[in-house]
């Protein structure tokens, strides 16, 4: 099935929420942990994304950050984020390149489909080569990043980092 990126906005409350159930009922609490501040106040979550873009509220030490959440048939299938620079604390912790399919759409192409993506997105941003990390341990993540040509620059601490684009 054919997925589109669009940046978060205020009416696809509905479906964020479904999309936040999703993960926690599979108990994964790191991705429900960033994002729990949309249960109580959406428009103002919503707004710090669009902040975050722009480098506002984000410490000094990191890089303004795009979101754009995957759409498909209106239901929201992941998340995606798009570091605009590699800043020492970035490359070590997080990326050019960092997204999450929902547990319920998984093993579906998603994966693929939300990279590709997102490749796009950072050649329209000027980087030509980005970095994305990902658990040793997380094999599907592994074969997409693979499978997109990903040439592996250093392990540390059960992660793999990825340089993509070259």
């Amino acid at each position: 099935m054919s997925a589109t990126l669009v940046r978060p906005h205020q009416s696809w409350e509905h479906q964020f929420l479904a999309l936040y159930n999703d993960y926690s009922n599979a108990g994964e609490q790191e991705w429900c942990e960033a994002a729990k501040d949309a249960l109580t106040d959406f428009s103002s979550y919503i707004s710090r994304l669009k902040a975050e873009a722009l480098g506002i509220g984000i410490s000094s030490d990191w890089s303004p950050t795009s979101h754009f959440w995957l759409m498909s048939d209106r239901r929201l299938i992941g998340t995606l984020r798009i570091r605009h620079h590699l800043t020492p604390a970035v490359e070590e912790r997080a990326g050019h390149i960092g997204y999450d399919i929902a547990p319920t759409f998984r093993d579906q192409g998603y994966g693929h489909q939300i990279l590709a993506l997102a490749l796009s997105e950072t050649r329209k941003m000027g980087i030509r080569e980005a970095i994305a990390i990902c658990d040793e341990s997380n094999t599907p993540s592994r074969r997409i990043l693979e499978g997109a040509g990903g040439i592996i620059t250093k392990t540390k601490c059960g992660e793999i980092w990825y340089l993509l684009g070259k």
